[in-house]
């Protein structure tokens, strides 16, 4: 009986692992009056963005080791509110994101794990809100097809660039 107990012992220990509190880890980037977190990856990459004391919004990436990658648009306007903003980052390190043009518009942005970006804007307004392992970029975007009336659709964008949008149809 007691060989019996020590196996049943052996087989429950094995079965319910130690599961360790978890941490929190605050962070601000540089300059930051307020840091906002949208995304994070399995390698514990974060995206997202933060604003500065001119209320300029500034994309960012923080890697595991806490190294935190400011993100601007080359491009975007710098005015109230407005500047680049990363919404998602997937497994692979690109980061996708949206940000604020000359004309106020907003433009969609992707960021290869090398830095590199690349814009995109298949209407008036885009907001890309997240990227999966194979580059697929989902979010929202406005359309205004006359000055009296706009309409929100949603977009899909392949690894290619290609674009299908889509709406709601009542």
């Amino acid at each position: 009986m007691s060989r019996f107990l020590l196996s049943l012992g052996c087989l429950l220990t094995l079965a319910c692992p130690v599961i360790a509190a978890p941490t929190i880890t605050t962070f601000d980037p540089p300059g930051s009056t307020g840091t906002y977190a949208n995304s994070i990856n399995v390698a514990g990459e974060i995206s997202g963005y933060f604003t500065d004391g001119r209320d300029f919004a500034h994309g960012f990436v923080r890697a595991a080791d806490g190294t935190i990658t400011v993100i601007d648009v080359p491009g975007a306007v710098m005015d109230d509110g407005d500047g680049t903003i990363a919404t998602g980052v997937n497994d692979k390190g690109v980061i996708v994101g949206y940000y604020t043009s000359r004309n106020h518009y907003t433009h969609g942005f992707l960021r290869a794990a090398d830095g590199t970006i690349t814009t995109f804007a298949p209407v008036l307004d885009v907001f890309p809100t997240c990227i999966n392992n194979a580059g697929l970029i989902a979010g929202a975007s406005t359309i205004q097809p006359n000055q009296n009336k706009s309409t929100n659709d949603g977009f899909l964008r392949n690894a290619n660039g290609g674009i299908i949008r889509f709406a709601y149809a009542s």
